[in-house]
């Protein structure tokens, strides 16, 4: 997803966050449902590559946050979803303003590996 202005994706994180039972932090009427760890595990996954990685390293730092938060942001570390191929292929034609198939002899379409910041083919 890209964003034109922080605006924008400042407006994205907000909407997350509350979808996600954090909405508390911007309106003390909205009370939080479930489980807050597991709720910012979810926003952090839907926010992206960089909530992603912030949550890894703070699930390497149990002095900063509670075992049910640790826990559960230790999930981050190797869950990560793939972009579909479909993404892949429109970004890599805009970055490099050719398709896939005329770069490359052959190319699969699932990914070998997915981390939060990358994939491999």
């Amino acid at each position: 997803m890209e964003y034109k202005n922080t605006s924008k994706r400042f407006r994205e994180i907000v909407r997350v966050m509350a979808k996600y039972g954090f909405g508390y932090i911007v309106d003390s009427k909205v009370k939080s449902k479930g489980s807050p760890a597991k709720n910012l595990r979810m926003a952090f996954e839907e926010l992206g590559p960089t909530f992603i990685k912030i949550g890894q390293i703070l699930s390497t730092h149990p002095e900063m946050l509670p075992e049910e938060y640790i826990e559960e942001l230790s999930k981050l570390q190797n869950n990560a979803k793939p972009v579909s191929y479909d993404e892949i292929s429109q970004l890599f034609k805009k970055e490099f303003g050719e398709t896939i198939d005329n770069v490359f002899l052959s190319f699969e379409k699932k990914p070998i590996a997915s981390a939060s910041i990358a994939q491999a083919y």
